[in-house]
């Protein structure tokens, strides 16, 4: 994708960028490798913006159209039985996450679905729960674990 972008840079007609010629040297070691510049394009800020990401470390957690509403709402608080209280996003997909121990349907906070314990991949951060047992199976993930993926905080 970059090599098609400093294309259709050195494409673009008058006063366009040019490419300088190459320097013909004796020895390799004479020989710097020019540093790219990478441009962002617009979309690509959308994307990353479109993007969610672990608080702890930074990995790809989910897309944020992924999210969706499950008993009316896509956020949710729920308390567990120590008595912490979570605001929870809904959302259909996380490849970013990976599921422990048993399912349970012990305190389950959507009645007719059992839960997962869902850990960020990269880093192994708690990140919410895998619910399934009803339908659609959905993550529930904690918002104050997530973050843009092109900001500090979600």
């Amino acid at each position: 994708m970059l090599a098609d972008m400093d294309v259709r840079l050195v494409n673009r007609g008058a006063g366009a960028f040019r490419r300088p010629p190459p320097l013909l040297c004796d020895s390799p070691a004479t020989v710097r490798p020019r540093r790219r510049r990478r441009s962002v394009s617009r979309q690509e800020e959308a994307s990353s913006r479109q993007r969610l990401c672990c608080a702890g470390c930074g990995g790809f957690v989910a897309e944020r159209d992924a999210g969706f509403s499950v008993n009316g709402s896509h956020r949710h608080l729920g308390t567990n039985p120590h008595g912490l209280t979570f605001e929870i996003g809904c959302f259909r997909t996380a490849p970013g996450c990976h599921q422990v121990g048993e399912e349970t349907a012990e305190w389950s906070w959507f009645p007719g679905y059992r839960w997962r314990v869902a850990l960020c991949r990269a880093c192994g951060m708690h990140l919410g729960w895998c619910f399934r047992g009803g339908e659609p199976a959905f993550y529930g993930l904690v918002l104050d674990q997530l973050r843009s993926c092109d900001q500090e905080s979600l």
